[in-house]
This record gives structure tokens, C-alpha cells and sequence, in this order.
């Protein structure tokens, strides 16, 4: 981890924007690396990060995943200048065109598309850039459109919207995982890239997994700045359990997390107790990073894992 800032109003108020802290995190996945995280205001937008800003430096040819709220095309086409890849998820409002110049109704394109073809790969020219990109999206399965169009029926009760007022274009998006992608086809082939933009998921459930195992969203105090030095002591242990994790489970595809926290908390004590002794804290470390090797998924076959469906992805390509 590289940094940690707090990017937070100054006082007074500290109260109201510690009481919605949204975290931002960059993880580079080869090497499994937390570079840095970014404690913000839980209410300001993704654009206003640093991340979405482009404040960060990627070395060319290496590839950015990231959420469609860091959607944002001036920083995309400075990337492509750059030799960075990128994939991500396309917004509804973008307007793509043909290489010929032509607008492309990509919504419509999707509505009329045949239910018997399942996936679509379309050179494009993305916004008023005309960043070059390739236009991929495959069909949902049923299941996933079921869970899509009710999550989408609960925004609108929440923002005491009628269901009849949900566009079209909004609809069709239900049905279809649409992404795009300045990585050339000889790269990236188009399965590898519907399961990379998969992969930017795992960011959401390494939150679920601090907030569940290590209650990063709790605290027990009224004191806004206690408040942040529990936040801040927290994550330092949480630096030390993913050294842990990296050490002890990176070499295993089908690593379990989940399961590894759980080892690593029952065997904080003897981390503890050999902190006075180096001998003794190496052993310890010893222990405990072979018990994570043990610390893995099985596979599944109706909802793969994201490690089988890389390896299935690779496979084919």
C-alpha cells in the first residue's frame, strides 16, 4: 500500500462525512498488490476522485479494469495515448459511431439483436473523442436479467419513481453486459474480455470481506477523530493480514479468502506471543502461511468461479 489519504472536509463537520466513508482501491491483480487506498466522503461522485482524475501513472501496456462510475473519456483517450489498455463497462448515455463516422444506435442495435445470438464484438468510435474501441456485449441469462430488472424496479420505488418511467435504453441494458475496450483482438479475445470485466467485481467483495470480518464500517465511539484512528488501525491490520494473504495463498488460483480471514484470526494469538522473539514470530509466520495453502474454493460447475472462468477463458484463446 502505497498511500492512504483522507480526501474529507476539514472540520467542522467531520461528524456527517465520517458517518459515509466510501473507499477507493487500486489492486494490481498480477501481483496481487494493494497500491493504495483512498478514504473519501461516502457522497462525493466517482469522477471527483483522483482515480477517475487521472492523477495515477500506468506503466504502457498495462491493463486498467475499473467501475463504470470512473467512466470518463478525456482520461481513457489519455490512457490510449499512453499505451495503457483499458476495459470497462460502457454508460447508457455514450454515443458510439461507426468507423465510418456514422452515429451507431447501439441501444436499438441490442433491442433487435435475435435471441439466438448471444454475444457482439463491433469496432466503434466512442463520444465526441472518437476513441477508437471495440464494442463487445453478450446476452444475460435469464436468471441475471430476473435479478437486473428487479434491482431496477427497486431504484425507481426507493426514488418514488413509477416503473413506466424507466427508458428503454435503461431496459435493454438488463439483457446484455456491454463493455468496451481499446485491447486489440490479438490481446484480447472477446471472452477474455467479457471475463475481465468480471474480474473488477472482486474489488466489491474484498469490501464485503473488510466490513464483514473486520467490521472496517464499525466503531464505538462518538469522537469523530478517535473514530478515524480506529479506521486507521484497522487498516493497518489489514495491511499485515493481505502481506499474510499474498504470502500464503497468491500461488493458488482457487484461494479462498474468506476462509483465509478466518485462519488468520484464529491464529492471531500466536503471532502475538511471538512478537518478542524473532526466532520465535518467523516460526510463526511459518505456521500460518501453510495453513492458508489449505484455504481454497471447489469448483462449481451451473455458476463457475471467477478462477474457472479465467482459466476456461485462457483455454479457449
Amino acid at each position: 500500500m502505497r498511500e492512504t489519504r483522507w480526501i474529507l472536509q476539514s472540520t467542522p463537520g467531520i461528524e456527517d462525512e465520517l458517518r459515509a466513508v466510501q473507499r477507493t482501491i487500486r489492486r494490481d491483480r498480477e501481483l496481487d498488490q494493494v497500491r493504495y487506498v483512498y478514504l473519501s466522503d461516502g457522497r462525493m461522485h466517482d469522477q471527483r476522485s483522483p482515480v477517475a482524475a487521472g492523477h495515477e501513472h500506468y506503466e504502457a501496456g498495462v491493463l486498467r479494469l475499473a467501475d463504470s462510475g470512473y467512466f470518463n473519456l478525456d482520461t481513457l483517450q489519455r490512457m490510449d495515448r499512453q499505451g495503457v489498455y483499458w476495459v470497462i463497462r460502457l454508460k447508457s448515455n455514450v454515443t458510439l459511431y461507426r468507423t465510418d463516422g456514422r452515429p451507431l444506435a447501439w441501444h436499438e442495435l441490442l433491442r433487435r439483436t435475435s435471441q439466438d445470438i448471444l454475444a457482439l464484438e463491433i469496432p466503434v468510435l466512442v463520444g465526441a473523442q472518437r476513441l477508437p474501441a471495440r464494442l463487445c456485449a453478450r446476452r444475460l441469462s435469464p436468471q441475471a436479467v430476473a435479478r437486473r430488472q428487479a434491482q431496477l424496479k427497486e431504484r425507481a420505488r426507493k426514488q418514488q419513481q413509477p416503473v413506466s418511467a424507466i427508458s428503454a435504453n435503461t431496459h435493454t441494458l438488463t439483457q446484455w453486459a456491454v463493455c468496451i475496450t481499446n485491447a486489440p483482438a490479438e490481446l484480447l479475445t472477446f471472452d477474455e474480455v467479457m471475463v475481465l470485466v468480471r474480474l473488477r467485481w472482486q474489488i466489491e467483495l474484498l469490501f464485503k470481506l473488510w466490513k464483514s470480518q473486520a467490521h472496517l464500517d464499525e466503531w464505538r465511539t462518538a469522537n469523530p477523530w478517535r473514530t478515524l484512528c480506529e479506521i486507521y488501525a484497522k487498516l493497518l491490520a489489514l495491511l499485515i493480514q493481505h502481506w499474510l494473504l499474498v504470502l500464503g495463498t497468491w500461488a493458488l488460483p482457487s484461494r479462498s479468502l474468506h476462509q483465509a480471514f478466518q485462519v488468520l484470526r484464529k491464529h492471531a494469538w500466536l503471532v502475538a506471543a511471538a512478537l518478542p522473539d524473532l526466532f520465535s514470530l518467523l516460526h510463526a509466520l511459518q505456521v500460518i502461511v501453510r495453513t492458508l495453502s489449505a484455504c481454497r474454493m471447489s469448483s462449481l460447475r451451473k455458476e463457475p468461479h471467477t478462477f474457472q472462468r479465467l482459466a476456461q477463458a485462457a483455454a479457449l484463446a
